[in-house]
């Protein structure tokens, strides 16, 4: 009898269960396990996978944002558009109504 077996057999006891239940029981609880096991697996790839989604997203929406840049640094912005601040302060800016950069 091995040490799990004598653990087992110990806990078998003290729920007022029978040895001879113990095989039956033993296998109820490994299929148990293996399900919660591979439950576990499962949240953990899925925790990954989004985890994953979001670095490439941060990644495609730096190189866009490069790109845009790229684009803009080209344009000549030949039509603005000024807005100015509507409490009258200072937060007034102009932007191209070509490329979208703030000139």
């Amino acid at each position: 009898m091995t040490v799990s077996d004598k653990l087992l057999n110990k806990l078998l006891g003290e729920l007022n269960l029978h040895s001879q239940d113990a095989p039956v029981i033993a296998k109820h609880l490994e299929k148990r396990l293996r399900q919660i096991e591979d439950i576990c697996f499962s949240v953990e790839n899925y925790h990954r996978r989004v985890r994953k989604a979001g670095e490439d997203y941060q990644k495609t929406l730096y190189e866009l944002g490069k790109e845009l840049k790229e684009i803009q640094g080209k344009c000549e912005h030949l039509d603005i558009t000024f807005y100015p601040d509507a409490a009258g302060g200072s937060d007034s800016h102009s932007s191209c109504n070509i490329c979208g950069a703030e000139v």
